[in-house]
């Protein structure tokens, strides 16, 4: 497979892919990293480190990185005529090299430089293969210190870009130990594929890279076979495209779309504008620079608006245009899915034993150390990788004690048909607003877990209806506890929810549950102010007083938007409390790469459920820390970040930390320990169950329940 683009995603996107390089690259983690949070905190000014719990030594998957250079030096790149091709736009630029020098960083709109050049501005002209002109001009920008994010960006940009040069970034497609599994998948016209994920990033005391392993199911199927085989079966078009719609390609040339519409009046004879005016046919494209031929004609055009950034409402999305005989689906065979043995030895390949992912990323590091090309680049800039992953101290809190209750309507469906459960769902929801529990009569039908599976339906109508299973001591009096997540539709791009939930009696045995349509892609909640209301009066009629703080975990923030969050959500929670009432508001991030491992000679396992990491691999300039909330016998288990972004009620790390622990013991839907505080965890159903189900604004008679567990 070689790798080349899509001539629509060259020839008319490359602008505003270039562009985005330069500002938002990697989710906009560069963003965050210069919002210093815990210089306004007091109480952790001088410390964010708890002392309570066993001390445990544990490794990570961090390696130190060491740079030599004290300054380097950014310039803008301008093109006249402008060049919207990447590669183009390199190979220009490059042509100077004599002028630029052999080390550089070039991201398609600006380079960094180890030296300054003789002139702060100059003009260089280049060729292009047709013999036109064109003028570069550039001009120097900035001089940036080894821990600026702008030359952070750029050392993970080289770094992608040596990985990918060296094969090292492209999915592996034999791994040994994965040999027999791709045996078992090939009979379903399936595959699985090995790649890493890395990135370089400042942390307590030094720059780390973080490198983890990725897996990738593939279909060894074609859009296109899926349209034929479609076609042939006797559905029209518009069947068609309802099946082809919302799904996820890989494309031949290494990239991932999200399909949007099928456009059947276009074809592959049809011609397409270059960047320099000139004008060819996508199988005259394919077929002179990439020397790949399209065998069917009459193919329509697949059309994808482009990755889809969470927060990014206001970034234009114009079409980009696929062939189907490029596209890979992605994603479970129906075989496959239906295959329990099968599906439970690709569960636990993919999650990889802790032995196992160690073994991975060791034989990663090793290969980054020994192949000439990376080193040799790497220390034109001065930059070492160590051999030797970091080691950090982490604490094992103690054990949560549980305080049991004394107390332990049903809709039985014939099939797990979704658009009955929706259906029912809204109807009670809604329209008659009642707490509901649906049952597929299949799962009744176990007679040897019938007990269990009895006590469970049980067990969540208690809760959907107020009922409270168990407690915990929190150690904090009067405190209002809310979770806040946002729920995008990324299939059908319909509006974003924001969910709100909020416990209205201090022993955590009464919630608050509400929801807020937002436009597509919005993470941000701007309309507080009526949850907060509505909350603040249940707590009130429960209590008879006013909480004396609140503690909020927010779930469902993308890289990027921390000083949003204190510019905006922050500030409406200030303005309504005022200063009556404390305030503590927590950034909650499950989808992170660091991993925390205990080595006991050869043995390599998870930690311990309690595990609390506040040192070393985390950020001076914030009050965070990781908690491994959940014991896991299966795979590598994941820690949740917390960074605390503002705090009046005065936590300290112990009290924090202990709290955080305790609140993954409070959700009613599982009698053990869940890997987010209840509170949050209940606003990502409640996110979820409306934007995926219903799709409306429930009644307000049932903000009192659970309904939605």
């Amino acid at each position: 497979m070689g790798e080349f683009p899509s001539p629509i995603a060259l020839e008319h996107h490359a602008t505003a892919i270039t562009k985005e390089l330069s500002q938002r690259p990697y989710g906009g983690i560069f963003q965050d990293i210069v919002v210093n949070t815990r210089k306004d905190m007091k109480h952790v000014k001088d410390s964010k480190t708890g002392t309570g719990g066993q001390v445990i030594k544990l490794q990570t998957n961090h390696y130190q990185v060491t740079c030599g250079h004290e300054i380097a030096y950014k310039y803008n790149i301008d093109y006249q005529p402008d060049i919207k091709d990447m590669a183009i736009r390199t190979d220009l630029l490059l042509k100077h090299k004599s002028i630029l020098g052999n080390c550089h960083i070039f991201d398609g709109n600006s380079l960094l430089l180890p030296r300054r050049l003789q002139h702060s501005e100059m003009e260089l002209v280049s060729q292009t293969e047709s013999d036109d002109k064109v003028r570069i001009r550039i001009r120097l920008s900035s001089e940036l210190h080894p821990n600026h994010p702008e030359w952070l960006r750029y050392y993970n940009i080289l770094f992608s870009k040596l990985l990918k040069l060296n094969n090292m970034e492209e999915m592996e497609s034999n791994p040994e130990d994965l040999r027999d599994l791709r045996n078992l998948l090939q009979a379903s016209r399936m595959d699985i594929l090995r790649g890493y994920t890395t990135s370089i990033l400042p942390y307590e005391k030094s720059l780390t890279l973080c490198a983890d392993v990725k897996h990738r199911l593939l279909q060894k199927k074609t859009v296109l076979d899926l349209i034929l085989e479609k076609k042939a079966n006797g559905a029209k078009k518009e069947e068609v495209s309802e099946e082809v719609v919302g799904s996820i390609v890989y494309t031949m040339y290494n990239k991932t779309y999200r399909i949007d519409d099928v456009n059947w009046e276009k074809k592959p004879k049809d011609t397409f504008k270059k960047f320099d005016g000139s004008k060819t046919t996508y199988m005259d494209y394919y077929r002179e620079r990439y020397n790949t031929f399209l065998i069917e004609e009459d193919q329509p055009l697949l059309m994808s608006l482009g990755k889809w950034k969470k927060g990014q409402t206001s970034t234009p999305h114009e079409p980009i245009f696929l062939v189907p005989q490029l596209c890979y689906l992605t994603g479970l065979a129906r075989a496959v899915s239906e295959n329990h043995s099968l599906m439970a030895q690709l569960t636990d390949r993919m999650r990889m034993s802790p032995v196992s992912r160690r073994i991975a990323l060791n034989n990663f590091m090793n290969n980054i150390q020994t192949n000439q090309n990376i080193k040799n680049e790497f220390l034109q800039w001065k930059v070492t990788f160590n051999d030797n992953s970091l080691s950090v101290p982490g604490r094992v809190l103690s054990s949560v004690k549980l305080f049991q209750g004394t107390r332990s309507v049903v809709c039985v469906l014939p099939d797990n048909s979704k658009q009955r459960y929706e259906e029912i769902k809204t109807f009670l929801c809604v329209e008659k607003p009642v707490p509901s529990q649906c049952v597929v009569a299949s799962t009744l039908n176990n007679e040897r877990n019938l007990t269990t599976i009895v006590t469970k339906i049980a067990q969540q109508m208690n809760c959907k209806m107020g009922g409270a299973l168990w407690k915990v001591d929190t150690g904090v009096c009067r405190t209002m506890f809310i979770g806040i997540d946002c729920f995008h539709d990324t299939v059908n791009r319909q509006k974003s929810v924001a969910a709100f939930v909020a416990s209205t009696k201090e022993d955590l045995t009464m919630w608050h549950s509400q929801c807020l349509f937002q436009d597509t892609a919005e993470e941000i909640v701007n309309d507080l102010q009526s949850c907060l209301q509505a909350a603040l009066n249940s707590w009130v009629a429960n209590e008879k007083q006013k909480p004396q703080s609140v503690v909020v975990y927010r779930d469902g923030v993308g890289d990027g938007q921390l000083q949003a969050l204190l510019e905006k959500e922050v500030r409406q929670f200030r303005k309504f409390f005022t200063s009556s009432i404390k305030l503590t508001f927590i950034v909650v991030k499950k989808r992170i790469n660091t991993r925390f491992f205990v080595e006991n000679g050869d043995k390599v396992t998870n930690p311990p459920s309690g595990t609390v990491v506040d040192q070393v691999v985390t950020r001076k300039e914030w009050y965070d820390f990781y908690i491994v909330s959940q014991t896991s016998n299966s795979g590598t288990v994941t820690p949740t970040h917390y960074n605390v972004i503002y705090d009046t009620k005065g936590l300290t790390p112990n009290q924090v930390q202990c709290l955080t622990y305790r609140l993954c013991h409070m959700y009613y839907n599982l009698p053990g320990i869940i890997r987010v505080p209840a509170p949050c965890h209940y606003a990502h159903k409640l996110a979820y169950f409306v934007g995926k189900s219903i799709h409306q604004t429930p009644a307000s008679s049932l903000s009192g329940c659970l309904y939605y567990l």
